[in-house]
């Protein structure tokens, strides 16, 4: 049997059949073991041809084709995407995935993006592949990108698409995977995405405490750009969900600040507030809020029940409750998403909503209920 070899100039691989092939042997057998033969002697990184071009070829039907190139990608030796085509992985290549983050030294990671890449790296680990962090600031080239990653996961805010990294991302002939943060994704039709309902989320949290039977709620979130896009409430929509749900006192009780104003916002809001909960925006912020309770000798939750969005711990005393967006579910499913994408054809972005959850600690469990007294006399 003659060597099969890629046509580099034309991309065009060209195979002579065998006589020695059993003829009970299955023909999607026969293609596999071909095309394998010609991935152990070809150059590794070439592009395969269109499916009509290599079935013929072959001399085989298109639906033989796929079965025997379904395997090779289940084996890890092909990338194949409607996007990205069919590519050979050389060893090196196929077992590393780029994260990309915002920070200016490329490895410092925020709570939120420690926690989803801790999952993220345990199941690619699983898998045989590894890591690599960069920042925004070193993606000038997507032909370099993609030669040596088989993918990209990362992750950003409050973006309108016109950054110059995204333009880079979007040329890059690897899936790309969005950690969703915001409410409103603009990137949706460049980037596959994971994330959470992050309004429905927020959203959650009043509801939490008016079950428990909080009425004076104070809202404390930023007043930034950023806010808005990751909520996708504005200070007057909260207010207007909070009326929906009957809780008049607690849509008069929306506040936002900024972040040098934060800690005498929060100092101002506990003294002239007869609260019963303090509804934060971030851990950051509910951790401000827990010395001003203290230092004001106001117990919590029994003075004032407080609950955090996205960041709950159990290093603090009482343990703070939170609004958890899952963050270890999110990587999980990065992980996965980031897999079938080099192996399936992906016609357009996926987008995937892992649902967020109450994570009750001791910072909220005190039921507020007013429990009518019965006559006396009475049953």
């Amino acid at each position: 049997m003659k060597k099969p070899f890629l046509c580099l100039q034309c991309s065009c691989i060209m195979i002579s059949k065998s006589k020695s092939e059993s003829k009970s042997e299955l023909k999607k057998d026969i293609a596999y073991k071909r095309i394998l033969a010609m991935i152990l002697n070809g150059n590794i990184g070439d592009r395969f041809p269109s499916e009509p071009v290599l079935s013929s070829q072959l001399g085989i039907s298109r639906v033989t084709l796929r079965a025997a190139l379904e395997r090779l990608a289940t084996e890890g030796l092909i990338s194949r995407s409607h996007y990205y085509g069919t590519r050979i992985l050389n060893s090196e290549m196929k077992r590393q995935v780029l994260v990309v983050h915002a920070s200016d030294t490329g490895s410092f990671r925020t709570s939120h993006i420690q926690a989803v890449l801790h999952s993220f790296e345990m199941r690619l680990k699983e898998k045989g592949y590894r890591m690599e962090s960069t920042s925004f600031h070193f993606l000038q080239s997507a032909e370099k990108i993609s030669e040596k990653y088989c993918g990209v996961l990362f992750f950003g805010a409050a973006m309108t698409g016109d950054e110059p990294f995204i333009k880079t991302l979007s040329q890059c002939t690897v899936p790309v995977i969005l950690n969703r943060e915001d409410h409103e994704n603009t990137l949706a039709h460049l980037f596959s995405s994971v994330g959470t309902d992050i309004r429905s989320a927020w959203l959650s949290g009043y509801d939490y405490l008016l079950g428990l039977g909080y009425r004076r709620i104070a809202t404390f979130c930023s007043n930034d750009i950023r806010n808005q896009q990751r909520l996708g409430l504005s200070s007057q929509e909260m207010a207007e969900e909070l009326k929906k749900k009957g809780a008049y006192e607690a849509a008069e009780l929306v506040f936002r600040t900024c972040p040098e104003d934060c800690q005498d916002d929060l100092i101002r809001i506990i003294r002239s507030r007869q609260l019963d909960a303090l509804y934060c925006y971030s851990g950051y912020m509910a951790a401000q809020a827990y010395r001003i309770a203290k230092e004001r000798s106001l117990k919590i939750p029994g003075d004032l029940a407080i609950l955090s969005f996205g960041d709950g711990s159990n290093l603090m005393s009482p343990s703070l409750s939170s609004v958890d967006l899952n963050y270890t579910l999110c990587g999980i499913a990065e992980a996965e998403l980031l897999l079938k994408m080099q192996n399936k054809n992906v016609s357009s972005p996926v987008h995937l909503s892992i649902p967020h959850y109450i994570n009750a600690k001791e910072s909220t469990q005190n039921y507020l209920l007013q429990i009518p007294t019965l006559s006396e006399g009475g049953h």
